[in-house]
């Protein structure tokens, strides 16, 4: 995880509007949806561990590390010594995180 936590100057950033746990498991089921291994987790919801992405080398890493804003929005700092896998992780949560329109009914 060390490795991980030095490229997080580097990280791509991802604010979600709720709060740091339901953003932690969100971001869980988010990245297994794509087929990545959530190997590691930590204490309170403060980071979260990943590999095995498509179109990366199985062994490539990413960390989520979450920090809460408010009671309601969580900052993501998205990090790896991939910078393109830490953009395609960031884009894959805010794609995720994204509130679907509400369907309208005419009567």
């Amino acid at each position: 995880m060390q490795h991980l936590e030095r490229a997080r100057p580097d990280a791509r950033i991802v604010i979600v509007r709720k709060a740091k746990h339901d953003t932690c498991v969100g971001a869980a089921e988010i990245l297994k949806a794509k087929g990545a291994n959530v190997y590691l987790t930590g204490e309170n919801d403060a980071y979260l561990a990943a590999m095995n992405f498509a179109g990366s080398v199985n062994t490539t890493q990413v960390g989520l590390f979450f920090t809460s804003v408010d009671e309601k929005t969580t900052k993501i700092e998205v990090a790896s010594l991939s910078p393109r896998l830490a953009s395609a992780v960031a884009g894959m949560l805010s794609e995720g995180f994204q509130e679907k329109p509400k369907e309208t009914v005419t009567p």
